[in-house]
C-alpha cells in the first residue's frame, strides 16, 4: 500500500482515551525509527462553550500541551467562519476604524499617563469617553470634571483626584496640555463623524458610555454635534438587548474587565442575529 503523510485525528480532544498518545513527539518517533513519513498532522476538536475570547485561549492552550503542538501551528474556526462557510447570515459586528493606527497625540498622553501613574485616565472606559468629545463644550466640561478639585467629582476615583492634586504645577500642565491635544485630534478627524452620521440615518440605537446616558450635558452636545433631532435612544453594553429587532450602532469598547473575570461578550464575540444592520464605528484602539 501506498504510504501517507497525512494523518487527522477528529474530535480528539474530547476522546482522549482513543487519541493521547498520538501526539507530535510520538509521530517523530516513528517517523525517524519505523520509516514512516508523517508530516501533517491535523487535530479537530470542537468546544461546548460559550465561544468567547478566553475559553478559545484555554482550549487552545489545553490542545498544544496534551498532544505537544508547537507554537503557530493552531487555527481556530470561529463560528462567523462557520455562518460564511454555511452560506448563513452573520449577526457579529462589522467594525469601522477611522483613524491613523498610531497617533502621536495617544502615544504622548498615554505615556505621560505612564510615567504620572495615573492608569484611570487611559482606561477604555475613559477613552470612550474621550473619543465622543465632539463639541468645545463637551472637550471642556471633561477636562474641568478631571481636573477639578471639587468633591462632588464622581467622573473618575478618589484615588485618582488625589493623584492629580499632588502633580506639580508643570506636571499638570503638561497632562492637562497632553489629553487636550488628544481630543483635539479626534474633534479634527472630520471622517470618523461623518461615519457616524452616515450610519445614524437609520436611527438606530447607540451604544454609548454609560456617562453619555446619566449626564444631559454631554447627551445633548452628542445629538447635537451629529445633528440627530430629537435624538437617537441609547444603551450601554450592560443595557443592550442581542435579540433586539433594531439597528445597532456601537460607538464604544466594551471593557474586557479584570483578568481572570472578563466581561462577555465582548464587541468582537458579540453577536445581533436580529438586528437589520449592526455596525460599530470607533477611533482605533492604543497599541
Amino acid at each position: 500500500m501506498p504510504s501517507t503523510d497525512t494523518v487527522i485525528l477528529f474530535d480528539c480532544e474530547n476522546s482522549t482515551g482513543k487519541f493521547q498518545e498520538f501526539n507530535i513527539d510520538r509521530f517523530q518517533i516513528w517517523n525517524r525509527n519505523h520509516g514512516t513519513q508523517f508530516r501533517k498532522i491535523l487535530y479537530i476538536t470542537f468546544g461546548k462553550e460559550q465561544p468567547c475570547a478566553e475559553h478559545i485561549k484555554r482550549k487552545t492552550e489545553l490542545m498544544k500541551s496534551r498532544f505537544r503542538i508547537g507554537n503557530q501551528t493552531t487555527y481556530t474556526v470561529t463560528a462567523t467562519e462557520l455562518d460564511y462557510l454555511a452560506g448563513q447570515k452573520s449577526g457579529t459586528v462589522p467594525v469601522h476604524f477611522s483613524g491613523e493606527e498610531t497617533n502621536s497625540f495617544t502615544d504622548a498622553f498615554l505615556h505621560i499617563v505612564q510615567d504620572l501613574e495615573l492608569y484611570e485616565l487611559r482606561t477604555f472606559r475613559m477613552l470612550n469617553i474621550y473619543s465622543l468629545l465632539f463639541t468645545e463644550k463637551a472637550k471642556h466640561y471633561i477636562l474641568n470634571e478631571i481636573f477639578s478639585a471639587a468633591e462632588d467629582n464622581c467622573l473618575i476615583s478618589d484615588e485618582t483626584k488625589q493623584r492629580i492634586k499632588d502633580l506639580s504645577i508643570q506636571e499638570r500642565k503638561e497632562l492637562e496640555s497632553a489629553l487636550t491635544m488628544l481630543i483635539d485630534s479626534i474633534q479634527q478627524n472630520h471622517i470618523f463623524r461623518k461615519e457616524i452620521i452616515n450610519r445614524a440615518i437609520t436611527r438606530p440605537v447607540l451604544v454609548v458610555p454609560e456617562l453619555f446616558i446619566r449626564d444631559k450635558i454631554l447627551k445633548n452636545e452628542l445629538n447635537t454635534a451629529l445633528g440627530i433631532l430629537g435624538g437617537l435612544p441609547m444603551k450601554t453594553w450592560s443595557e443592550i438587548d442581542h435579540n433586539t429587532p433594531k439597528n445597532i450602532l456601537i460607538l464604544a469598547y466594551r471593557d474586557q474587565g479584570k483578568y481572570p473575570y472578563h466581561f462577555f461578550p465582548n464587541l468582537l464575540e458579540s453577536n445581533f442575529p436580529n438586528a437589520p444592520e449592526v455596525h460599530a464605528c470607533l477611533i482605533p484602539p492604543p497599541v
